[in-house]
């Protein structure tokens, strides 16, 4: 029987209504056996999922077979959620089950929530040891597709999600500017960046961003460099909100590729 780890940040509002419902939800398993693992910062300072998530699995990897990084905001209500690994990281929200999963304003009624979207990774991330420790290119052996789309990525995850809007916009960014690649091996592309960042601290994750801007600069002609501006500022202005955090995103941008992020100064 294979052994999942389900590694949330805790929070008080949200712990007592998640376990009720996800073991309510999942009952007994002949598939596997589950944790609950449930991880609280101490610190004041904005809540870091990426580095909760780190010391989850850093915990839990040598005692299960595969994990599940889940938002504790994000209950399963359905029977047909199914944490059961299929051989490759999935995003349980959007992808596989359209999706069975309710928030906590709607948990209490049972509602059905689905999201309105398929491309959605994030909330509910199922993945194998194998998949969290395997060999990734270094931003210094990536592509330029590969570099844009973990720059776009780190633009999307900034706010801790990865919204309908902002994928929307990357997606029509790529087509123009590398035409030649499938939406397939794109969204291949997006999976694996946003998995890979949201394993990151927030120290680790600027010093990634840092070097895919020197691969970027040494990849992309200036033209190419001048149309991703325009490109970056739809993105940060895709979900209607400016957050801090994105803009600090897009000063690093700003000096790094020596460029100019024009936003809407009335977000």
């Amino acid at each position: 029987m294979k052994r999942l780890a389900v590694i949330l940040p805790y929070n008080e509002q949200h712990i007592e209504n998640f376990t009720e419902h996800f073991k309510a939800t999942i009952k007994e398993s002949t598939d596997f056996y589950y944790k609950l693992v449930f991880l609280k910062q101490k610190s004041n300072r904005p809540l870091n999922k990426g580095k909760l998530f780190n010391i989850g699995y850093a915990l839990h990897k040598d005692k299960f077979d595969y994990f599940c990084f889940h938002d504790s905001d994000l209950i399963p209500i359905s029977e047909e959620c199914n944490y059961s690994f299929e051989g490759k990281p999935i995003s349980l929200v959007g992808m596989r089950n359209k999706i069975n999963f309710g928030d906590q304003s709607e948990v209490q009624n049972f509602d059905k929530y689905s999201l309105p979207y398929d491309e959605y990774f994030g909330g509910a991330t199922l993945f194998s040891k194998k998949d969290k420790d395997s060999v990734t290119n270094e931003p210094r052996d990536m592509s330029p597709l590969e570099a844009v789309t973990h720059l776009c990525a780190s633009i999307q995850l900034a706010d801790g999600h990865a919204d309908h809007e902002e994928r929307e916009v990357w997606l029509v960014a790529i087509e123009e500017l590398f035409p030649e690649f499938s939406d397939e091996r794109a969204d291949k592309f997006l999976m694996e960046a946003q998995t890979i960042l949201n394993q990151k601290t927030g120290t680790e994750r600027i010093g990634h961003i840092k070097d895919v801007l020197k691969r970027i600069q040494a990849l992309l002609s200036n033209d190419q460099i001048k149309k991703l501006s325009t490109k970056l500022a739809n993105l940060i202005e895709a979900d209607g909100i400016i957050m801090t955090s994105e803009m600090e995103i897009a000063q690093l941008i700003e000096q790094e590729l020596g460029i100019t992020i024009d936003l809407n100064e009335d977000l």
